[in-house]
């Protein structure tokens, strides 16, 4: 069995019929316009993610109790960076102990 090989013109394609668009009837690509799609499909895209931004903020603005995990999860942040801050204190004065001892038994 043979198969032959044949070349995809969509401007030619029967299946396929375009009127309009990107592909003029003698199959050329208009970039311009394939380009300017893209832009417009972006700018789309970009105001969805906006949008949607804005509505995740105002629900978390309206909601008791998100902003209730929002206040939790602050203290909690607060709470490790005085942790740190004690532990540090504590490594420091324990260095320094020690050097004080070693200062004495020279």
């Amino acid at each position: 069995m043979a198969f032959r090989q044949t070349n995809f013109n969509p401007g030619q394609s029967q299946q396929y019929k375009v009127t309009s668009g990107p592909v003029a009837p003698n199959g050329q690509i208009h970039m311009a316009s394939l380009e300017e799609n893209l832009a417009r499909e972006m700018a789309r895209m970009k105001m969805d993610k906006e949008k949607n931004n804005r509505e995740v903020e105002k629900i978390c603005a309206e909601s008791p109790e998100l902003r209730e995990l929002q206040n939790k999860i602050k203290s909690a942040y607060l709470n490790r960076e005085r942790a740190t801050q004690v532990t540090e204190n504590q490594y420091r004065r324990q260095i320094e102990v020690v050097s004080a001892r070693d200062n004495l038994l020279s």
